[in-house]
């Protein structure tokens, strides 16, 4: 009687713990997805072959290249500042790239046509990947971009959040006709410098 029995307190014991491994399982589930659920959906946009593509500096654990910002800016082929501005911004983009500091141009201008895009990324010669907004859905808005040029810095370590900006504004303080705002005017590059140093940028925002 008592190997019965002893069996019996076995197997109960066993099927406690199985039960207990099920519920534990489930409700990690549920948080995994929960915490999913509160990042934001990354934006679709159109890359300059034509192609619908969300941009690899968004995905988690992005491969190719490490990612802790992504400076989006704003770009147009009919602005002269933004045509102005890009030897900096190729600048910026290379200084930082190893630091994982990527970079993206956003034409949120829909009478850009992809043709047209494409061009200016040649003929600029720019150095990071280019894209058209989704006209339906514009990213430009979910990040707060007015004006061309103009950038967003996001914190991406942990996923899209584009809530989560280190700095949104003017890249160096430039203006049409070639000078400056302010002489010595470096905003987008004190900020990248003070998140490497997991410091608050000198300015969170300028005009």
């Amino acid at each position: 009687m008592w190997c019965v029995d002893g069996k019996l307190r076995i197997a109960r014991t066993m099927m406690s713990i199985i039960s207990f491994v099920q519920r534990l399982t489930a409700t990690l589930v549920v948080a995994v997805v929960g915490a999913q659920a509160t990042l934001a959906a990354p934006p679709v946009l159109t890359g300059r072959w034509g192609e619908s593509v969300v941009p690899a500096q968004l995905v988690p654990n992005y491969k190719s290249k490490k990612c802790q910002a992504l400076a989006v800016v704003s770009l147009s082929t009919s602005c002269p500042l933004a045509r102005r501005i890009v030897p900096e911004l190729n600048a910026l983009a290379g200084e930082f790239a190893d630091a994982g500091i990527q970079f993206i141009g956003l034409f949120p201008n829909e009478v850009d046509d992809l043709q047209e895009i494409a061009e200016y990324a040649v003929v600029s010669e720019l150095v990071f990947p280019v894209y058209r907004d989704d006209v339906d859905n514009p990213w430009y808005k979910a990040l707060g971009l007015t004006v061309t040029p103009q950038v967003v810095l996001l914190d991406v370590r942990t996923g899209y959040d584009p809530d989560k900006q280190i700095y949104r504004g003017q890249t160096n303080g430039q203006w049409f006709g070639g000078g400056r705002s302010r002489q010595g005017s470096a905003y987008l590059s004190d900020a990248v410098k003070s998140f490497l140093a997991n410091e608050p940028p000198p300015l969170a925002e300028t005009a």
